[in-house]
């Protein structure tokens, strides 16, 4: 393409590292074509220096915005791990509680088995020393009847009287 010098200033301009001289027009190649983007001293940037220009703030853009992300990631980390953290206490605490409950029931359960045993013990002398009562009582009765048989032997030598070791009245009386 091929612009004459006078109309240069109304049309996009080439850089002046591609202007070719030659009759008082400029030639343009398609990779320095202006897009209305100068810098400011007349000449124009090419489409390689927009895109790094481009390029450089999408970059400070992007990191801009990574830097402002983590801040929030790391707050609402911290807001989280705060949370959690109150969290995790409640339930140490919560746990704690049940540790000292079950110290406390195995505890009561200890001191109540150990009076079950001793009132099981008890019961057992109890019934131990009433079975040797007993015994004692039963061989006094027996021997009680054995001396009343003698007596009432002695006596009535003749009479036939009996005793149940438990009563003391006669069983049969023969005459």
């Amino acid at each position: 393409m091929k612009v004459s010098a006078s109309s240069s200033s109304k049309t996009p301009q080439a850089s002046h590292s591609n202007q070719k001289q030659g009759g008082g027009e400029l030639e343009r190649t398609p990779e320095t074509v202006d897009q209305g983007y100068g810098n400011g001293n007349g000449h124009s940037f090419s489409k390689q220096e927009k895109t790094t220009n481009m390029s450089t703030q999408l970059r400070r853009d992007q990191s801009s915005l990574d830097y402002e992300l983590k801040e929030r990631l790391k707050r609402k980390e911290g807001d989280i791990v705060v949370a959690l953290q109150h969290d995790l206490e409640k339930e140490r605490g919560k746990c704690r509680l049940l540790e000292t409950q079950l110290q406390e029931a195995i505890q009561t359960i200890e001191e109540r088995n150990k009076e079950q045993d001793s009132l099981i013990e008890t019961f057992s002398e109890e019934r131990e020393r009433r079975d040797i009562e007993e015994a004692n009582l039963r061989k006094k009765l027996k021997d009680a009847s054995n001396i009343i048989q003698e007596l009432l032997a002695k006596v009535n030598p003749g009479s036939k009287y009996r005793l149940s070791p438990v009563q003391l009245s006669p069983i049969n009386k023969v005459q």
